[in-house]
């Protein structure tokens, strides 16, 4: 508190100043102890109970009251009002004069410091008459005080971001109106908080942080010398480190792409995210615990594009910066082939430029990929572990620039089909040839081939049954060899044994039909002929062999119904060999 001594001078100045506003004009000015009788002006805010030589306004809005206090009552009685900016009280700021209430009156004035900054400033009142054309102030009206005005007294900083970054512990808190700077606290558990910096932006990186240390930070607003409350409480901090990537990242079974890292001081979880090139934000895929420093993503992903893995670590409502990046561009790579002979299947690959590894995976019983061959030099696997009648699939991941190709979820298939076995092959009508063989389990169809001494191994047809009519032309003067091979949707398996067939002997000329306690049929000798088959069929039915016989050219069916219709024909034999028949002679 100062001591407030008053001055003529002052006085002189003050009439001075008031003489600008005087309500009538007046020829000079006196002073005169009259005891406040004519009035004071006394403030009237509850903590100023009375008054006082020094004022303290800790708001924004701040404003001082004083009412008039009137003993007495004449005409012509007037208030002055000043606030100065110094002192010596010779800048004035605020000026109000007027003429003082009556006695019954319950005046005031209020005075608004809004629009001043935080400090201190010099206030002055008075109370003067005007009489017989003399301005005459009452010396003991006379009231000097100061103001001290501190705005953001009760204002407390709010910090609305704090994150580690790379560079330190970054803190950004909310404007404060009038603030003239920030001033950044911060402590440890157990310490008392220490200034690290005075800032006048609205934010600050703690650069000197130790990462994985917890800190506590507070802000406090200065005005001048005036200054805002800080939150006790402050907001933690613990500036985690980027998790660093242990690996490029790796292709595993069905697309999976697996990354790993190393452990971070501090972290109480991990927070695994993903992009692609293209895209502005990451995505989070997952929230695993500290003891947990890998992560495979299962989700789809499409060849030829790039995905980008970061991991931030957290603690608590702190999170860290993400990792540096760590991406993989998975490439497309042409399918292998792979096929089935016996109880063997061979997969092999295409030889890619810049390849350092190739891994092939086989699907196991339980729907699992299992790694069955890695190398850079490999280009080949041959399975021995596979059994005729089953499936099996493969797929081919290839390493190239430390990136790894899209995994095939599909892969390749190849059922390891048994070799089909022709039972017989005979000579049809026309000379057709008939072949029949076993079923194979897995066979959807089968692939029939014919060689000729004019031409290689041939396709001639396909079928889903178990017998085939070559009906194709050929010359009875030689040999014809066939083989069967089975198929079904993932391949072709391996061919089966291979039957020749010599189609010398011509059909035997059909001599007559009739009946005769059964149907007789008889028919002229062909020569070479060991025996003879006789076939019968239904006007709708197909031939099929119901009497071979040797030595004779003719045969009774005693089994045929008298009434019903029938077709006949006979076909010569030379041990396993079948001659071709005619269309047949039909009877009834």
């Amino acid at each position: 508190m100062k001591t407030l001594k008053k001055s003529l001078a002052v006085f002189l100045a003050v009439v001075c100043l008031i003489s600008a506003f005087s309500v009538t004009s007046f020829a000079a000015t006196k002073y005169k102890s009259y005891d406040g009788k004519y009035g004071l002006m006394i403030p009237v805010k509850s903590n100023y109970k009375t008054q006082c030589k020094s004022y303290s306004i800790k708001q924004d809005k701040g404003s001082l009251t004083f009412k008039f206090d009137s003993k007495g009552y004449e005409e012509n009685v007037y208030f002055g009002f000043t606030i100065y900016s110094d002192e010596e009280r010779q800048n004035i700021i605020i000026n109000k004069n007027g003429a003082f209430p009556t006695v019954d009156s319950k005046g005031s004035l209020t005075i608004d410091f809004s629009k001043l900054e935080s400090g201190t400033y010099y206030g002055l009142t008075f109370t003067y008459i005007q009489k017989k054309g003399d301005l005459i102030i009452d010396k003991d009206s006379i009231y000097q005080f100061e103001i001290n005005l501190n705005k953001i007294a009760n204002v407390t900083p709010k910090i609305i971001e704090a994150q580690a970054l790379y560079s330190g512990n970054y803190l950004k808190w909310k404007k404060v109106t009038y603030a003239d700077f920030y001033r950044v606290y911060r402590k440890q558990e157990g310490s008392d908080y220490e200034i690290i910096a005075d800032v006048t932006k609205r934010e600050y990186t703690d650069k000197t942080a130790v990462r994985g240390e917890k800190y506590i930070y507070t802000i406090r607003a200065f005005d001048e010398d005036c200054y805002s409350k800080r939150n006790k409480n402050g907001v933690d901090l613990i500036y985690l480190a980027p998790p660093k990537f242990a690996d490029l990242p790796e292709t595993l079974e069905d697309n999976k792409i697996k990354i790993s890292w190393e452990a971070v001081k501090g972290a109480q979880k991990y927070r695994v995210y993903r992009k692609t090139e293209d895209a502005k934000k990451y995505t989070r895929l997952a929230t695993v615990g500290a003891d947990i420093l890998e992560y495979t993503d299962k989700s789809s992903k499409k060849d030829g594009e790039t995905y980008i893995y970061a991991v931030k670590a957290v603690n608590g409502t702190n999170a860290g910066v993400l990792s540096p990046k760590n991406k993989i561009t998975l490439f497309g790579v042409k399918k292998p082939t792979a096929s089935c002979i016996g109880e063997t299947v061979t997969v092999k690959w295409d030889i890619i430029e810049n390849a350092t590894d190739y891994k092939l995976f086989k699907k196991n019983a339980d729907g699992q990929w299992d790694l069955v061959c890695s190398g850079a030099e490999t280009f080949e696997y041959v399975d021995a572990d596979v059994s005729t009648g089953n499936k099996y699939n493969y797929s081919l991941v290839v390493e190239k620039d430390g990136q790894y190709s899209s995994f095939d979820t599909k892969g390749i298939t190849v059922y390891c089909l048994a070799e089909p076995k022709i039972t017989s092959i005979k000579s049809g009508v026309d000379n057709s040839v008939y072949l029949k063989w076993d079923k194979i389990a897995g066979a959807t169809k089968y692939n029939i081939y014919r060689e000729s001494p004019f031409e290689d191994y041939k396709l001639i047809g396909t079928t889903s049954k178990t017998s085939f009519y070559d009906k194709t032309e050929k010359d009875s003067n030689y040999f014809y060899t066939y083989y069967v091979e089975a198929a079904n949707e993932y391949g072709e398996g391996v061919s089966g044994n291979n039957m020749r067939m010599h189609l010398y002997m011509k059909a035997p000329e059909l001599v007559s039909l009739k009946w005769d306690s059964g149907n007789v049929i008889k028919w002229k000798r062909v020569a070479g002929a060991t025996s003879y088959v006789i076939m019968r069929r239904t006007p709708s039915g197909d031939f099929k062999i119901i009497a071979e016989v040797e030595d004779v050219l003719s045969y009774k069916d005693k089994t045929a119904k008298k009434s019903s219709k029938y077709y006949y024909t006979v076909a010569a034999m030379n041990g396993k060999y079948q001659g071709s028949y005619e269309s047949g002679l039909r009877v009834n």
